[in-house]
C-alpha cells in the first residue's frame, strides 16, 4: 500500500512561526513576584497615592479604573513592593524638602483646632468679632466665613475645622488609643478572616 503524506501548508516566505515573537519578552516581574522596573502606570499609581493624601485603594481605583471590594488589598499589595517602596520613599523626600512642615507646626496647628471654642468669635450680643480681634489659634479653626444677603440683612456664617478628628491625629501621635480606634482595628481585622474564609470555602 502506498504511503499516506499529510499535506502542509507552506508559509509565507519571511513569515514568522506561529509560537515566534517579535522583538524579546520583556517581563516586568521577577520569578520572587517583585517587578523589576515600573512602568507608567505604577507611577501614576504612587502619584495618585500621594495625591489622595495616602489613600491606597482610591490610588488604585482611579489609575486601573476599576472597582469593587479587592481593591484596597491591590493597592496595598503594591505598596509592599521594593521598587514601589523605594520610589515612594523618594517623592515623599523630595516632598518633605520643598515644603519644610515640622512637627511642631503640625502638632500646633491640631491643637488649636482641637482646642478652639466656635463661642470665642462672637460677642455678648451674638455678632461675629472682626477678624482682629480673633486669637491665632481661632484663625487656625476656621476653614471658612460664608456670608449670606437677606431680608433681614447680611448672615456671616463661619465653619471650623473638624475638633474630633483633629483630636484623633493628636491622640495617635501621643501614643493614646481611643475607644474608636480600637473599634474600627476590629473591624477591619474580622473583615480580613471574613475574606480569608471565604477563599479557603471557594478552594474546597
Amino acid at each position: 500500500m502506498p504511503k499516506k503524506t499529510s499535506k502542509t501548508k507552506k508559509s509565507k516566505r519571511g513569515a514568522l512561526p506561529a509560537t515566534a515573537k517579535k522583538g524579546p519578552i520583556k517581563l516586568t516581574k521577577s520569578e520572587s513576584g517583585w517587578l523589576t522596573e515600573l512602568n507608567e502606570r505604577h507611577h501614576e499609581f504612587i502619584d495618585e497615592y500621594l495625591i489622595s493624601s495616602f489613600n491606597a485603594r482610591k490610588a488604585y481605583e482611579k489609575v486601573y479604573q476599576t472597582t469593587g471590594k479587592d481593591t484596597a488589598l491591590r493597592g496595598y499589595a503594591l505598596l509592599k513592593d521594593p521598587l514601589i517602596k523605594a520610589e515612594l520613599e523618594k517623592k515623599v523626600k523630595e516632598r518633605r524638602e520643598r515644603y519644610p512642615i515640622t512637627e511642631e507646626f503640625i502638632l500646633t496647628n491640631l491643637f488649636a483646632i482641637a482646642g478652639a471654642n466656635v463661642p470665642d468669635l462672637y460677642d455678648d450680643e451674638g455678632n461675629l468679632r472682626p477678624f482682629s480681634e480673633w486669637s491665632e489659634e481661632s484663625k487656625i479653626a476656621c476653614a471658612e466665613i460664608q456670608t449670606t444677603q437677606t431680608e433681614f440683612g447680611v448672615v456671616v456664617k463661619t465653619k471650623q475645622h473638624s475638633k474630633m478628628e483633629a483630636t484623633k491625629l493628636l491622640a495617635r501621635h501621643l501614643g493614646m488609643e481611643l475607644a474608636t480606634d480600637k473599634v474600627q482595628v476590629d473591624t477591619i481585622d474580622l473583615a480580613e478572616r471574613m475574606r480569608r474564609a471565604r477563599e479557603r470555602a471557594k478552594k474546597k
